[in-house]
Formats: C-alpha cells, structure tokens, sequence
C-alpha cells in the first residue's frame, strides 16, 4: 500500500498546482476582460480580426504572467527555467511555430471533417 503513495502524492501536486494556476490566471485575466466586456462584444458581433487579436494578446500575456508568478512564488525557481532561455532561442521559436502551426492546422481539418468549418467563409458556423 506504501509503494502507491509518491504516484498518488504527485497526481495530488499536478492537481493543487494546475487549480493554483488557473485561479492566479483568473484575477489578471478578469482585471483585463471585465471593464472592457461590453465594447468586446459590440465589436466581437462584427468579428473585426483586430478584435480577436487584442483578447489573444490578452489571454497570451495574463498566462505568462500567471506563469510567472506560479514558477517564481510556488516552484521558487527561475522563470527561464520554462523554456525561455536564450542559449537555444532560435531553434526553440522555429519549433514552436511548427508545433503551434501543426495544431493550428490539426484543428481546421478537424473542423473541416466534422462540418463545423467551411473553406467558404459564408457557410462556416464558427463565428471567428
């Protein structure tokens, strides 16, 4: 029964660390989306691209601060320590773009196979 315990005892940390971090993701992000809430959707209803990217800029820079403040105060470890070190920089963005663009093109042919997404933008029930 003993030699279960570490499993257990780092399923429990992934679990604490993961609601830790969501709940920390969720004060930075409402400071930033609340106030702006309803002239995000006025605009959000004509589907302006800058629109889009503005609350993508948003929920981009609420995590990294979130992960920063995870790393820093509940790792107390470096924040380069999550990937962002200079000595591979190059290589490191050349794969994340790949994987990024890998999973960008994995859901649009999810969404072209199950009918959600349509190559005609007229006939697609995505309203992005």
């Amino acid at each position: 029964m003993k030699a279960g315990m570490p499993l257990l005892k780092s399923v429990w940390t992934g679990i604490w660390k993961w609601l830790a971090f969501i709940l920390i993701w969720g004060i930075p992000l409402a400071i930033f989306i609340v106030p702006f809430q309803h002239k995000w959707k006025q605009a959000e209803q004509m589907t302006l691209p800058l629109t889009h990217l503005s609350l993508e800029f948003v929920f981009a820079m609420t995590i990294l601060l979130s992960a920063y403040l995870m790393v820093s105060f509940v790792e107390k470890r470096p924040f380069y320590t999550l990937g962002f070190e200079m000595a591979h920089f190059f290589r490191d963005t050349l794969l994340g773009v790949a994987i990024g663009l890998f999973w960008l093109d994995l859901s649009r042919f999810y969404g072209l196979a199950v009918g959600s997404l349509s190559s005609d933008p007229s006939l697609s029930r995505c309203p992005y």
